[in-house]
């Protein structure tokens, strides 16, 4: 009997003092909840820890907001104006290519980039000091791995031995094998038709809404340029004005 009253003694203490500590345990959380968060060395009441957005620490027992630094607003774009006049021209640098024949003129320290193509079908890129290639690209920024920004001036040479006109090439390689029924679709058509000296040269859209095929003898070459503002026909142009076959 003395063993078993023992126990109810020992559990009866147990269970108060399990009591106890919930009920100094409830009134510690209720005291910090209308307090506010504790920070090692202070406590901060809530009424004015509730003032303050963000982050934050103490300071000789006041609440001091952490001031964070954001990042600055990325410069607006600004569009690149090619100057056009016939004194800058005068003043542009030449691309010339020997052999296949022509040459014109583009703006001063442009990079000059030349396309090699290869067997398995993936051609490669390469900056150069001369326009002697087939696929040339003059670009005013230099080359990066998604390609190039504008603005650029590209000339390719698409055919060696065409026999037939101008027109016929755009109808037979442009036009015609744009189909609406397939996803990389893009209008094409003629905008103008004129010749210089023996050549045949056709104004054309199709994806770039202004380009130029020039058809020399059995040589058929597509020049282009790419500006991203309102004044890419009239840099073509320039650069076209420029333009000369030199064979």
């Amino acid at each position: 009997m003395k063993t078993s009253r023992k126990l109810r003694i020992w559990f009866y203490g147990l269970a108060g003092a399990v009591v106890l500590a919930g009920v100094f345990s409830a009134g510690f959380l209720i005291k910090n909840s209308q307090e506010g968060p504790v920070v090692p060395g202070k406590v901060i009441p809530l009424s004015e820890s509730l003032k303050v957005d963000g982050d934050f620490v103490v300071k000789d027992g006041k609440i001091v907001p952490i001031k964070k630094k954001t990042a600055p607003e990325p410069a607006k774009r600004k569009p690149v104006v090619i100057d056009i006049s016939p004194e800058a021209i005068a003043n542009w640098d030449t691309c010339r290519n020997e052999k296949y024949g022509y040459e014109f003129k583009y703006p001063k320290g442009w990079y000059v980039y030349k396309r090699i193509p290869t067997t398995d079908g993936h051609p490669y890129t390469i900056q150069t000091s001369s326009c002697e290639g087939k696929f040339i690209t003059l670009s005013r920024n230099p080359m990066f791995r998604e390609g190039f920004g504008p603005p650029t001036i590209s000339i390719w040479v698409v055919a060696q031995d065409w026999t037939k006109s101008a027109e016929e090439y755009f109808n037979e390689n442009i036009s015609r094998k744009l189909s609406p029924d397939t996803i990389d679709y893009y209008p094409a058509g003629i905008l103008k038709k004129e010749t210089l000296g023996e050549a045949e040269v056709i104004y054309y859209y199709h994806q770039d809404p202004y380009k130029i095929l020039i058809h020399h003898k059995t040589d058929v070459l597509i020049l282009k340029a790419y500006t991203r503002n309102k004044n890419q026909s009239d840099f073509l142009d320039a650069v076209f004005s420029t333009f000369k076959f030199i064979k």
